[in-house]
């Protein structure tokens, strides 16, 4: 029935299964993916040492760009990151009660988070099982990162080292709006690779990644088909058997990927789904002539919850995507709270609000205690694994993507081989 084999097939699509896959492709492997038509690269795309090193070794050079300034918004403070003004003078601006405390935090947390992802960019294979995370843990210790234990959550980390309210409400805001998740949630580990992450010197270029990944993909002799092909997926007890395709015929590997929601619906079994919370999306747009000269391209907005604009172009207009934690749903219209909350952001702007296309897959409620534990379990069945850092490790975005991407690819490319 299957006249095709392959080491690896990866239905649906994420960064970490496109790191995945252009990773395990350059060292000989077999690779099919099933993609979705609509997938993009995240609108916060930070650099990170996990995707620098892939950049290096896909000779990824022209993918560097200059680190993007961002804004964080609230009623009394706007601080500009990567921006034109030292941070310590911005800090000492808009927190005059507390911008040696806030800064103290912040340059632990660069310290820590460079230390943590030098770590993790060693070892990322031992995020996938709880005897790797204690590991890591231990490592973490001897290396003295310097931030107390990493596991301890954010939120009383800086109410004890930042006593001043308008300073606790715009890191509370930074924190949880990169993460999209409430800085009640987040750990300090969290906190120390986001930071780290979102001030590196570099910059990536979306569009310029995401060239350069389907480039070498299809150097390194990658295949390639569309999700729609798949008829369905036969599960056996063990494992996966093989994918059935709408053509006839058929396709089997020895391990498989699934890298988004839509991926895992098509497993016969419907306790794979995990439970989940929204990211609403929306778009605003058009906003030609309409922004200030001095919005930066990505902003924060403090609220309940916090909420992160990208400003781009689409279709030749500027255009600002918009993304904020649904979950719990609030009454009313939810584009009616959008619009009063962006009046602060765009004050005499008129726009359409508009719903996106693409679609973000699930974040999943539970946490773990361990370092940068697993929201769940990546292993699906014997062959099996997910492949999504929005599912795995949601509070870290696109570094959470990288670091599951290059851990699958290390855990796939050893039982491929055994």
């Amino acid at each position: 029935m299957f006249q095709h084999s392959y080491d690896v097939i990866i239905i649906g699509e994420s960064l970490a299964s496109r790191v995945a896959a252009v990773r395990l492709a350059k060292q000989g492997y077999r690779i099919l993916t099933f993609r979705n038509e609509h997938s993009a690269l995240p609108n916060w795309l930070f650099s990170s040492l996990q995707l620098e090193s892939l950049l290096e070794t896909l000779d990824g050079r022209s993918c560097y760009t200059s680190a993007d300034p961002f804004q964080v918004f609230t009623p009394r403070v706007r601080i500009e990151f990567n921006g034109r003004m030292p941070l310590k003078e911005e800090l000492r601006r808009e927190l005059p009660a507390s911008h040696g405390q806030v800064r103290q935090v912040l340059e632990n947390l660069t310290t820590g988070g460079e230390r943590l992802e030098e770590l993790l960019r060693k070892n990322a294979r031992a995020l996938l099982t709880p005897v790797g995370r204690g590991i890591l843990n231990l490592r973490r210790t001897i290396h003295r990162i310097g931030l107390g234990p990493l596991n301890r959550p954010l939120k009383p980390y800086l109410e004890e080292h930042v006593p001043d309210q308008d300073g606790l409400t715009a890191l509370g805001t930074l924190f949880s709006g990169m993460s999209l998740t409430a800085a009640s949630e987040l750990t300090i580990a969290e906190a120390a690779l986001l930071w780290h992450c979102s001030t590196r010197p570099s910059g990536i270029s979306p569009s310029g990644l995401d060239d350069l990944l389907q480039h070498r993909y299809d150097q390194f002799h990658g295949n390639t088909e569309k999700l729609d092909a798949v008829k369905n997926i036969i599960c056996e007890k063990n494992g996966i058997s093989g994918i059935a395709l709408k053509r006839g015929g058929g396709c089997a590997a020895s391990c498989y990927l699934f890298s988004d929601e839509r991926a895992l619906g098509m497993l016969s079994d419907p306790n794979r789904r995990s439970e989940k919370h929204g990211i609403l999306q929306r778009v605003a747009a058009p906003l030609n002539d309409q922004l200030s000269p001095l919005l930066a391209k990505r902003v924060i907005v403090s609220g309940d919850p916090p909420m992160r604009l990208a400003l781009g172009r689409r279709n030749g207009e500027i255009a600002c995507s918009i993304e904020l934690n649904s979950n719990p749903p609030h009454a009313g219209d939810p584009d009616d709270r959008l619009r009063r909350r962006l009046t602060d952001v765009f004050p005499f702007a008129e726009y359409v609000l508009e719903e996106t296309t693409a679609t973000d897959p699930p974040r999943v409620n539970s946490r773990s205690s361990r370092l940068l534990g697993l929201t769940q379990t990546p292993r699906l069945s014997r062959n099996s694994w997910l492949c999504s850092g929005a599912m795995l490790l949601p509070s870290l975005g696109s570094c959470g993507e990288t670091l599951v991407g290059e851990a699958l690819a290390q855990e796939v490319a050893k039982r491929v081989k055994s």
